[in-house]
């Protein structure tokens, strides 16, 4: 599911698909990020709409107001993501956590 660059939400059914073809079609966004929307991948620098494009509504957000902006943590625990955190900081992806189950 990881990649170097990015991190990658592997499955969507037919009708996520068909949705997400007529989101994408409403958006202005360059092709490179069009595909990675439909490929289920999130990026840094990526925006929220992209990130719900692409991986669907967090089960959880956390946001935290400081002097330098607000960041936001996007919980997502349902399957297919075992335990996976999204970080925002004022609105764009900043980075991202993927937490396997160990198995105990």
């Amino acid at each position: 599911m990881a990649e170097k660059d990015g991190i990658r939400r592997s499955t969507k059914n037919k009708e996520e698909m068909r949705t997400l073809l007529k989101d994408l079609s409403k958006t202005l966004w360059p092709i490179p990020i069009q595909e990675d929307v439909l490929r289920g991948f999130i990026r840094q620098g990526f925006t929220r709409e992209q990130v719900v494009l692409s991986w669907g509504r967090p089960d959880h957000v956390n946001t935290t107001r400081t002097l330098v902006g607000i960041h936001e943590q996007w919980v997502y625990g349902e399957p297919p993501f075992p335990k996976s955190y999204v970080y925002f900081e004022n609105g764009m992806v900043k980075s991202w956590e993927f937490i396997r189950n160990s198995g105990k």
